[in-house]
């Protein structure tokens, strides 16, 4: 199926850093529940991939921020296989968060937010795809991905393919 012929949500995931650890909380629902992971979300209608990166940190963790502090570092494609072989896929728009006001708290979404060395991320608790990118982004490397899950984004099918930004399409890390 060509990316013409697929409905994209775009959406966003924010990793708030602090020195050498990141905060990542315990997903409760829609995808990526039961699973620890950054604070993100669905774009909104007529909202910039930078602006959702503000509010979505806000809405699950109670943390306020700006869009200067804010990196865009990935765009990743989840393209999420259902049990009758359709597909849709999630655009998500990668941040570093460095600074931001307020202590993060617990909301019906995200739970137990808890800070992680990078180096002792706990990747078998977090989804399938997540092991393969997420040192690169806590790195700081810019990249574009693409990943494929099945059985409602339990199971990785296949390799995380990674793909350099290209002059071209820097202007879409540019914040």
């Amino acid at each position: 199926m060509s990316e013409l012929e697929r409905k994209i949500t775009q959406a966003v995931l924010v990793f708030p850093i602090y020195e050498d650890r990141v905060l990542m909380a315990w997903k409760m629902r829609r995808i990526a529940q039961g699973f620890w992971n950054g604070y993100g979300g669905r774009i909104k209608k007529g909202e910039t991939p930078l602006e959702a990166a503000v509010r979505e940190p806000y809405e699950e963790g109670k943390i306020t921020t700006s869009e200067a502090r804010l990196r865009k570092v990935a765009i990743i494609d989840f393209i999420n296989v259902a049990l009758d072989g359709s597909e849709s896929v999630w655009r998500v728009h990668v941040f570093i968060l460095r600074g931001w006001n307020g202590m993060p708290e617990p909301s019906e979404e995200m739970i137990n937010p808890t800070w992680f060395w990078r180096n002792s991320l706990p990747l078998l608790d977090m989804a399938p795809a997540d092991r393969f990118w997420l040192p690169r982004v806590l790195r700081g490397r810019r990249f574009f991905a693409e990943a494929h899950l099945g059985d409602n984004q339990r199971r990785l099918i296949g390799k995380v393919v990674f793909k350099k930004v290209p002059k071209d399409k820097a202007l879409l890390f540019a914040v």
